[in-house]
């Protein structure tokens, strides 16, 4: 079991999940620990970070959105196991940022069906860059 008390078999679905969605290697290593790891980096120091890069930022809402779709594969337990690893966070990420237009832009929005209401983090960009 991982440290997050996913079992053997659900660890082996996510790795094959992410390796099939061409995830980078240490993404695919670190599984899901690794994306919560990096959400939690991302809401809790990076979004008042002046030096924050915006094509990191992307890249951090990715990770997001990939913990959205491995909480569809996995089994409820594990679900609940995950979910509840970011629920916090999100609330914090909400109060960080404001809605915006999807920050990939719209043929992005439109090939990968993103919606605002279900990928609601593609649709938020940081306060501070609301406000330049």
């Amino acid at each position: 079991m991982s440290t997050l008390g996913i079992s053997k078999s659900s660890e082996a679905i996510i790795t094959q999940y992410l390796q099939k969605k061409g995830s980078a290697e240490h993404v695919i290593k670190g599984g899901v620990q690794y994306l919560l790891e990096s959400w939690k980096n991302t809401v809790t120091q990076e979004l008042e970070n002046k030096d924050y890069i915006w094509e990191e930022y992307l890249n951090d809402l990715d990770s997001r959105e990939l913990l959205a779709e491995i909480v569809k594969i996995v089994d409820m337990g594990t679900a609940k196991l995950i979910t509840t690893n970011f629920a916090n966070l999100d609330k914090l990420f909400i109060e960080k940022t404001e809605a915006s237009k999807c920050v990939w832009g719209e043929n992005n929005k439109i090939r990968n069906n993103w919606d605002p209401k279900v990928n609601w983090w593609y649709f938020r960009i940081p306060k501070m860059l609301a406000q330049l």
